[in-house]
C-alpha cells in the first residue's frame, strides 16, 4: 500500500509540473498578442503600459494559484505518509502562494500602482 501511494505521489506530483509548465507556456505566449489593441491611432503609453501591467499580473496570479495547489497537494499527502519536511514544505508553499496571488492588492494599496 506504501508503495502504491509513492507512486501516486509522484506520478500527481510530475502531473502538477507538466500542468504548470503548460498554463505558464501558453499564457505567455497568448498575453503579448493582447497587450496592444490595433486601432487608427497609436495607443498613448499609459494605456499600453496598464494593459501590459495587467497582462503580467495575470501571469502573476496562475502562478501563484499553482503554488497554492501544488502546497495543498503536498500538504495532504504529508498527512497520509507522515513525513513533516513535506508537511512544511507544503505550508510554505501555501504561503508563498497567497503573497504572490496578493501581489497586485499590495502594490496597489502601497502607491506604486493605480
Amino acid at each position: 500500500m506504501k508503495k502504491f501511494i509513492n507512486k501516486v505521489s509522484s506520478l500527481a506530483t510530475k502531473a502538477c509540473v507538466c500542468l504548470t509548465t503548460l498554463v505558464a507556456s501558453v499564457v505567455s505566449m497568448v498575453c503579448p498578442a493582447y497587450a496592444v489593441t490595433i486601432n487608427s491611432n497609436p495607443p498613448d503609453f499609459d494605456t499600453a503600459a496598464g494593459t501590459l501591467l495587467d497582462n503580467i499580473f495575470s501571469i502573476i496570479n496562475v502562478i501563484g494559484i499553482a503554488a497554492i495547489i501544488f502546497g495543498i497537494f503536498s500538504l495532504a499527502m504529508s498527512f497520509m505518509q507522515e513525513q513533516p519536511e513535506r508537511r512544511t514544505q507544503g505550508i510554505s508553499c501555501i504561503a508563498a502562494g497567497a503573497l504572490i496571488v496578493a501581489t497586485k492588492i499590495f502594490l496597489t494599496k502601497m502607491g506604486y500602482i493605480s
